[in-house]
């Protein structure tokens, strides 16, 4: 667990440039007509809860168990469509 305090600087921030609604729901519940109305990208839906579900579990990994997350602090070539930036 993180102890109290400020947070470092560098935090990392999730940015959506698209315009889809893949970072919803809509991928399990209604993938058929989300790709046929243009609410879903060209991502498949298994990829990504594949990549959401790594991602999250880092994450808290992470901040509640302090196991190193790596792939949130420098991404991992087994997903391309992932961009990490820090501010």
């Amino acid at each position: 667990m993180r102890p109290p305090g400020p947070l470092p600087e560098e935090q990392p921030a999730v940015k959506q440039t698209r315009t889809d609604m893949n970072f919803s729901d809509f991928n399990t519940i209604i993938p058929n007509i989300g790709k046929l109305t243009g609410l879903l990208g060209k991502i498949d839906g298994d990829r990504h809860r594949l990549i959401m579900n790594n991602y999250i579990l880092a994450f808290f990994n992470s901040h509640l168990k302090g196991l190193p997350a790596p792939i949130l602090e420098s991404g991992t070539p087994e997903y391309p469509e992932v961009l990490l930036e820090t501010n």
